[in-house]
C-alpha cells in the first residue's frame, strides 16, 4: 500500500469510526497491510506469529479502540461468554446479604474476562429452568452458590459435562469449590464465648437441610467437645428464622447465657426482640452472630461476628469457572479466610 493509499484509507477509517463508532478487524488488517486471519490470531492468542507483528496489531487496536464482534467471537469458539448464576428461591431473606453479593461478585469477575452473566432462580423441587438453560446451551458454566443435602443440581450439571463451581463445600474432592472454613470458624467463636464464662449457650439454628448450616452446627457441638462439655440440645432451635421471636423467648426461659444465631437475619430479629422486652445486652445476655454483614456492625448494638469477605469470595468463584472453561485447571478445593471481629454485643 502506497502513502497516498494509507492516507485515503486512514481517512476512510477514520470517517466510518465518526458516522458508525466503530471499526471491523477488516479494517484493521487493511491498515497495517496485514491478512484478516493474522490479525484474527493475534487478538485470540492462537496460532504463529511473531511477536513484532501481535504488537503492531495490538497497539492499532488500542489506537482505534477496536472491539470484537462478540456474537462473531462466540461462534468462532463455539461458546456464548454467559455464565449461569444459580440461586435459590430465598423465600425468607435470610441469605438475601449473600446473594447480593453473589451477583455482585460473580458478575465482576466475568466482566473482568468479557463475559457476561445470567441469573437462573431455582426453588428447592424445581429445576426446569437450569434444565432449560443448559439444554439451549445458553452458557458455558454455572456457579451453584448453595447446595442441599438433596440437592440434584450438581448431579444434572455432572451429567451434562458443563462446567461448575461451587460456592460451599462438598466431600466429592473432584467438584471445582470454594469456601470458608464454616465449621472452624463457627468452633472459634463459640469456643471463645465458653472460654468466656458462659456455659448455656442457646443457638438459633437455621435449615437442617442446607449443608452450610449443619456445618456450622458441627463447629457450635466441636466447641463444647473440646471444652470437655456437652452441649444441651434443648437449647438448640432450629428454623429459627421461622419465628425468632419465638425462639429467643424459650432460649430466655432456659436461662440462656449467650445467644449464637446462626445468620446474619437471625440475629437482627433476635436483637430486635431483645430490647422490646427489653434485655441488656451483654450484661444480661451475650448475643454473637455465625454470619456478618453490615447490618450488624451498624445496628444500635453492633454484634460480635464470624466474618467473611463474601463479595472476594464470588468474585474468586467467577475467577475459578472462567479458568475451568477456558481450560486452565484450578484447584479442586479452593479456601476463603474468615475472622472474628468483636463488637459490643459480647465481652
Amino acid at each position: 500500500m502506497t502513502n497516498l493509499e494509507k492516507a485515503v484509507y486512514n481517512t476512510d477509517m477514520s470517517n466510518r469510526l465518526r458516522n458508525t463508532g466503530r471499526i471491523t478487524m477488516d479494517d484493521i488488517a487493511s491498515k497495517l497491510g496485514l491478512s484478516k486471519t493474522t490479525v484474527s490470531r493475534a487478538i485470540s492468542g492462537k496460532g504463529r506469529i511473531c511477536q513484532d507483528t501481535r504488537d503492531r496489531i495490538l497497539a492499532c487496536i488500542r489506537e482505534n479502540g477496536y472491539q470484537p464482534n462478540q456474537m462473531a467471537r462466540a461462534l468462532a469458539a463455539s461458546r456464548t461468554y454467559n455464565i449461569a448464576i444459580v440461586i435459590p428461591d430465598e423465600k425468607s431473606g435470610g441469605e438475601a446479604q449473600f446473594f447480593s453479593d453473589c451477583l455482585v461478585g460473580i458478575t465482576k469477575a466475568a466482566v473482568s474476562h468479557d463475559y457476561d452473566t445470567v441469573l437462573v432462580v431455582v426453588p428447592d423441587d424445581d429445576m426446569s429452568g437450569l434444565e432449560r438453560l443448559v439444554r439451549n446451551s445458553k452458557a458455558d458454566g454455572v456457579v451453584v452458590t448453595r447446595m442441599n443435602e438433596q440437592d440434584r443440581i450438581i448431579p444434572f450439571l455432572k451429567s451434562r459435562k458443563l462446567p461448575f463451581v461451587l460456592i460451599g463445600t462438598n466431600t466429592n474432592g473432584d467438584i471445582l469449590q470454594i469456601d470458608s472454613n464454616q465449621q472452624e470458624g463457627c468452633r472459634e467463636l463459640t469456643k471463645h464465648m465458653l472460654d468466656a464464662g458462659c456455659r448455656r449457650i442457646a443457638l438459633l439454628a437455621g435449615n437442617r437441610g442446607h449443608i452450610v448450616d449443619m456445618m456450622r452446627y458441627e463447629g457450635y457441638k466441636a466447641a463444647f467437645e473440646e471444652s470437655g462439655l456437652h452441649p444441651d440440645e434443648h437449647l438448640v432451635f432450629w428454623n429459627a428464622q421461622q419465628n425468632c421471636a419465638a425462639a429467643v423467648n424459650a432460649a430466655l426461659e432456659a436461662h440462656a447465657d449467650c445467644i449464637v444465631c446462626m445468620d446474619d437475619m437471625i440475629c437482627i430479629g433476635a436483637v430486635d426482640y431483645l430490647t422490646v422486652v427489653p434485655v441488656r445486652i451483654p450484661d444480661e445476655l451475650q448475643v454473637v452472630s455465625f454470619y456478618d454483614s453490615a447490618a450488624l456492625s451498624s445496628g444500635k448494638i453492633p454484634v460480635t461476628a464470624l466474618h467473611v469477605d463474601s463479595l472476594n469470595l464470588c468474585m474468586r468463584a467467577g475467577n475459578l469457572l472462567i479458568d475451568e472453561i477456558e481450560g486452565r485447571t484450578p484447584p479442586r478445593r479452593n479456601v476463603a479466610e474468615y475472622s472474628i471481629i468483636y463488637r459490643n454485643s459480647s465481652r
